[in-house]
């Protein structure tokens, strides 16, 4: 675990010169997103496209630009403890954009002068936790087992079927009344036993994915 956790913050460290560019791609996504609709509840999504873009494939190219993965190899780290470091660092790249979601958004509230009802506050959260989840546990084993460059064209399959789903069914009005149907079930989705069962649900999705990326990686000619 000890390896793991300096992969951790080996790859913090790797993520640090995209932090700026980030910060400012994230800012000028929720203003463009919260002013036109006057909705502070329209900043997890620009967070979480940001994690989905920024997160996994920076650090799987740096990867693969350094040959990080054959030094690895020579040096003899255990590829297990680079497979946990590396979901360790997703994990923690999820809580604190989450964490940054919440706070923009009650920012954005004051700014607008917009009531906060905090239990659509809390299922948004929830759909966000779940999404980034299952989208991490989609893309990571690829990256284990083809790297970086033979990934990277399937990688982004499934956050743009979500993204085109919902802006079809929200934005394009292709399912009447799914406005109101969306908020009655962030209502119920804002809940304790809700809050406890996506979070149970997501660690679970992402230990899956940890294991097969461990076979996959362990395969790899590196």
């Amino acid at each position: 675990m000890s390896t793991a956790l300096r992969f951790v913050g080996l790859d913090l460290r790797a993520l640090r010169p995209y932090a700026r560019g980030l910060a400012l791609t994230l800012v000028i996504m929720t203003v463009f997103t919260v002013l036109p609709s006057r909705n502070p509840y329209a900043v997890l999504p620009p967070l979480m496209l940001g994690a989905v873009i920024v997160g996994p494939q920076y650090l799987f190219a740096a990867d693969e630009r350094s040959d990080l993965d054959t030094l690895y190899t020579v040096l003899g780290v255990p590829r297990r403890a680079v497979v946990a470091g590396r979901y360790l660092t997703v994990a923690l790249l999820e809580a604190v954009l989450t964490l940054l979601g919440l706070a923009t958004t009650a920012i954005a509230a004051a700014a607008l002068r917009v009531p906060l009802e905090l239990s659509i506050v809390a299922g948004m959260t929830m759909i966000a936790v779940a999404v980034l989840c299952l989208v991490f546990a989609c893309q990571l084993p690829l990256f284990f087992a083809v790297g970086y460059t033979a990934a990277r064209p399937y990688v982004f399959v499934v956050p743009i079927v979500a993204f085109v789903g919902g802006f079809l069914v929200l934005g394009a009005g292709l399912v009447p009344d799914a406005g109101p149907l969306l908020l009655s079930a962030l209502q119920h989705l804002g809940t304790v036993p809700a809050g406890v069962l996506t979070i149970a649900v997501s660690a679970g999705l992402l230990v899956a994915s940890a294991e097969l990326s461990q076979r996959l990686y362990a395969r790899r000619d590196l």
